[in-house]
């Protein structure tokens, strides 16, 4: 029986159409592993930098939960702030510790410097939701059921004292936005402006477009910087043991 050619035409159009299907579903297959490779490229090199920071600890250390997941955070914050730097010129330092003229330090977890200013960033990845406002003396960590499982020191505060410590040893007269970071929690009730998510973090810092140092100034604290993270005072176990003893 002879085909008509509505017949024919619908005999034409399905292969047609299945394979525009499997060419589409083949173009999303692709650029869904490219994206797949890009975000292992990272966590490779997260991953590479916990390495190395466990591996510098001694046998009768322990790397502690809290430890591990700071570990990522402040790598995790580190590799946006190398992004900031593509496209903004600066500095990226991370865990860097200071010394002052009396013998005292600090470590900061993450640095960026730039001519738009200087933002020193403490960063959190604490589990459960966080409640606190930027005077409190501590903040909670709270249950879905509204349980107050633990209780942490304002990060406002500690950050508070990385920036009088930066300035003392850095420079005194600096522009400085202390910030607080968190990795992926529920942040909604903590009552500051200046506490973000870290998917926001690269936003904060470029919406920062005016100048606020010269060259030399910026000149002069990246040699500074440079010269405490190419000449480490100390190491960060050397720092949490020096902390234990003087903070106890």
């Amino acid at each position: 029986m002879a085909m008509n050619s509505t017949d024919v035409l619908f005999y034409i159009l399905i292969p047609v159409i299945i394979g525009v299907i499997l060419l589409v579903a083949f173009i999303l297959w692709l650029a869904s592993r490219g994206k797949n490779n890009s975000n292992d490229n990272k966590t490779n090199q997260n991953d590479d930098w916990i390495r190395k920071r466990y591996l510098s600890l001694k046998e009768d250390e322990i790397l502690s939960a809290n430890d591990y997941y700071g570990m990522l955070g402040e790598s995790e914050v580190d590799q946006i702030l190398k992004e900031v730097q593509e496209e903004a010129d600066g500095e990226v330092y991370k865990n860097i510790i200071l010394k002052d003229k009396y013998n005292n330090y600090t470590e900061i977890d993450n640095i960026y410097v730039s001519l738009c200013g200087i933002f020193i960033i403490e960063t959190k990845a604490w589990s459960g939701n966080i409640e606190g406002g930027y005077y409190d003396k501590e903040w909670e960590i709270v249950l879905g059921n509204g349980d107050i499982i633990h209780k942490q020191e304002n990060p406002f505060i500690q950050n508070d004292r990385h920036v009088k410590f930066f300035k003392r040893v850095i420079h005194p007269k600096c522009e400085i936005t202390p910030v607080v970071v968190f990795i992926d929690h529920k942040i909604e009730s903590i009552e500051s402006k200046d506490v973000i998510l870290s998917s926001e973090l690269k936003e904060y810092i470029l919406k920062h477009e005016y100048q606020v140092m010269d060259q030399s100034e910026y000149d002069y604290i990246v040699r500074r910087l440079n010269n405490f993270r190419d000449n480490p005072v100390m190491t960060h176990n050397e720092y949490v043991k020096w902390q234990k003893e003087h903070f106890r």
